[in-house]
C-alpha cells in the first residue's frame, strides 16, 4: 500500500467520522472503527460500531440514505482526486469483543 493510499484512507476515516458526529441524532453512539479503500479509491467500506446494538439497523438505514451527503462533505473538505462511494458495514469483530468482555467479566465475578 502506497503512502497516498494510506493518507486517503485516513482522511476518509476522519471526515466520515466528523460527518456522522454532526449529522447523527445522538440517539446512539456511532463509531467509525476502520475504513477500507479499493485500489482505485472509488469505493470505501466504512466499518462502524453502534451502541446500543438495538439501533444498528436504524443507523445503517440512516447512513445508507445519506451516503451522498457524506460524499459531499468529504469532497468539500479534502483534495482527494476521487471521492469514493461509501458502503457502511457493522463491525462484527467489535461486537464479538464486547460479548467476550461481558462473559469474561461475569466469569471473574464468580
Amino acid at each position: 500500500m502506497n503512502i497516498h493510499h494510506e493518507r486517503a484512507r485516513e482522511l476518509v476515516h476522519e471526515l466520515v467520522s466528523e460527518w456522522i458526529s454532526r449529522e447523527s441524532s445522538r440517539s446512539s453512539l456511532i463509531t467509525v472503527t476502520r475504513v477500507g479503500l479499493n485500489d482505485k479509491e472509488t469505493y470505501a467500506d466504512v466499518i462502524i460500531s453502534v451502541f446500543p446494538e438495538t439501533q444498528e439497523q436504524a443507523v445503517l438505514d440512516f447512513l445508507s440514505r445519506n451516503g451522498s451527503e457524506a460524499r459531499d462533505f468529504v469532497r468539500e473538505r479534502s483534495r482527494l482526486r476521487t471521492i469514493p462511494r461509501f458502503r457502511f458495514i457493522i463491525d462484527e469483530g467489535e461486537k464479538k469483543r464486547r460479548e467476550f468482555e461481558k462473559l469474561f467479566d461475569e466469569q471473574q465475578k464468580q
